[in-house]
């Protein structure tokens, strides 16, 4: 009998073939710990989320981040500072607002 449940499983319960995907297991995969570590319906989405938001934190403190973030800054003043050398008339209304 167990043989045949995992079976269906496997196939689903209309007889089609299931297919994993690695990004949904794996989130499957932890809510399935957070379970089993006694966590319940309404804690097991919070603990998801804090994943996530600590997940992203870290990656955007990385240092390939931050020196991506260091040159697209130095892209923009650059760019800034040569149309405003094209034009004193933009660089006196920038003087205005700066």
């Amino acid at each position: 009998m167990r043989n045949f449940q995992l079976l269906l499983l496997a196939r689903g319960m209309d007889g089609k073939r299931l297919e994993i995907y690695e990004s949904e297991a794996a989130i499957v995969g932890r809510i399935f710990e957070f379970y089993a570590a006694g966590h319940g319906l309404k804690a097991i989405p919070k603990k998801l989320i804090q994943n996530l938001v600590s997940a992203l934190a870290d990656a955007t403190r990385s240092p390939a981040v931050m020196a991506r973030i260091s040159e697209r800054e130095a892209e923009c003043a650059a760019i800034t500072d040569r149309i405003l050398s094209s034009s004193p008339q933009l660089a006196a209304i920038a003087a205005t607002w700066l």
